[in-house]
């Protein structure tokens, strides 16, 4: 489904009229009709990707959490911490973008100056947005571990 679709549309106009109407005042529910519009959107694009999503979406959660109380005891462990939450972002950015990218150029390379290389490329397939939720999931744990931001304590917010 494209942005430019009708089967968007109707969709964008459906979860549009649910949450300004039935919902108007209830602040948590319209969260949490944004929160499964976003994942069913991101489903019909590939429903295969939705375990990473969440996978990451509950990962960068709890870490955001652990480094909010950690800022306030142990500030070494909260630096541990957004590490950790750098490196598993840069991680995924790195596996599903650009790894494909690093074994052909490589494999290339040492095919310029006479090296056989019996290298292969996996099937990866490259998540919707990948860049985008990625660097949000960075940021966040930055944000956190420099109190610019309060971790979030409702995963639906």
């Amino acid at each position: 489904m494209t942005f430019n679709s009708i089967q968007f549309l109707i969709f964008f106009l459906v979860v549009f009229f649910i949450y300004y109407f039935p919902l108007k005042e209830k602040r948590k529910e319209q969260n949490i009709l944004l929160l499964l519009a976003s994942y069913t959107f991101y489903g019909i694009a590939n429903w295969k990707m939705i375990p990473l999503l969440l996978l990451a979406t509950g990962t960068f959660y709890s870490l955001g959490i652990l480094i909010g109380k950690s800022n306030q005891i142990t500030p070494k462990k909260a630096s541990l911490l957004t590490a950790l939450g750098v490196c598993l972002g840069v991680g995924f950015l790195l596996y599903f973008k650009y790894l494909n990218f690093f074994i052909t150029s490589f494999s290339d390379l040492f095919s310029s100056i006479g090296l056989t290389t019996n290298w292969s490329t996996f099937n990866i397939i490259m998540p919707l947005g990948i860049s985008f939720f990625t660097f949000k999931l960075i940021s966040y744990v930055i944000e956190v571990h420099r109190q610019h931001i309060e971790p979030t304590t409702d995963v639906v917010t």
